[in-house]
């Protein structure tokens, strides 16, 4: 069982991220936009490379959520690698002698 304060965390830095990835993919792109108006800049292949960049808010939005919060990773990757099957993170010791002691 996953404490409280870990999903906490999970939640807080997806939030920070969710937070930050517009200002990234939007404002900074729409300030320059704005600058090469305003400043009559013609140059075709940084308008469509900035401009590409808002595409990209709501992907990072999701990819945000899902590589951040433990069991979404971990199905993610279970589904990209499905050749590797060891994706436990912790372990008891009372599993591990249970387990792998022999009878009497």
């Amino acid at each position: 069982m996953v404490s409280m304060s870990k999903l906490n965390l999970q939640v807080q830095k997806v939030l920070i991220l969710q937070a930050i990835g517009p200002f990234i993919t939007a404002a900074i792109p729409m300030t320059i936009l704005s600058f090469m108006v305003l400043f009559n800049l013609e140059q075709d292949i940084l308008l469509l490379s900035v401009a590409t960049l808002f595409v990209w808010v709501a992907g990072f939005n999701a990819s945000a959520a899902l590589f951040i919060v433990k069991a979404y990773r971990k199905r993610i990757l279970r589904r990209l690698c499905p050749w590797k099957k060891n994706y436990v993170t912790s372990s008891s010791s009372i599993y591990f002698s249970r387990t792998h002691s022999k009878a009497p």
